[in-house]
């Protein structure tokens, strides 16, 4: 317990929590062992351990404290503004100021990025889930797990222009975009089956290309 709030212990034996470190999140990132599929009990924990750790500015862990956040469902507008402090300490390429640890916090921003527009942690795609809603924004070909390539974009706070080019023909999982709404599914450019339901699913086949579209 850290200021009545319920946190992750760094061991299970020993050392229980450390200052000056973010390791204590990587079992979230890149583990993989929590998602947004996990129980809430264990996203509380999590959202918990983010906030009390802080490690955002953090020489060593950085690259994976970000998207560790967006793993969990962290305040977005929390993430985004730590993003920006964190981009303003670093060279053109990305890398940090004097670069500490060589490449590895050069993707940090690319990466938290990445996660916040098109998550797909235990291979469900989730479009803008940890991202600001008043932002507008898009991205083409984000590689999703599954092999996947996602592209969308966020406009006045709705989900436009959802199309996913399946590479290996895996079936597909996504969180729908228009909740409550049903959801076209459009294959190569022609009129395919219509999905509805918090979470779609449908089949692919090789260098597939699906839009899908609210009704």
């Amino acid at each position: 317990m850290r200021n009545d709030k319920k946190v992750f212990r760094y061991t299970e034996e020993g050392v229980d929590w450390w200052n000056d470190n973010g390791l204590g999140i990587q079992h979230i990132y890149p583990a993989n062992a929590i998602t947004l599929n996990s129980k809430e009990e264990w996203l509380t924990i999590a959202r918990n351990t983010i906030g009390e750790m802080q490690r955002w500015q953090d020489m060593n862990t950085s690259s994976s404290f970000f998207v560790a956040a967006a793993r969990v469902g962290f305040d977005s507008s929390v993430i985004m503004n730590e993003l920006r402090k964190y981009a303003l300490h670093t060279y053109p390429n990305g890398f940090q100021l004097k670069n500490p640890h060589g490449i590895e916090n050069s993707c940090t921003v690319a990466n938290a990025l990445n996660e916040m527009l098109c998550m797909s942690a235990g291979n469900i795609i989730r479009l803008f889930r940890v991202f600001p809603k008043n932002k507008d924004a898009g991205f083409k070909n984000i590689r999703a797990w599954g092999a996947f390539l996602v592209s969308a974009r966020l406009a006045n706070g709705v989900v436009l222009d959802v199309t996913i080019v399946s590479e290996k023909g895996n079936p597909c999982v996504i969180m729908n975009p228009w909740p409550g709404k049903k959801v076209l599914v459009v294959r190569n450019g022609k009129k395919a089956e219509t999905l509805s339901g918090d979470r779609l699913s449908f089949n692919t086949i090789v260098n597939e290309t699906v839009a899908l579209k609210a009704l």
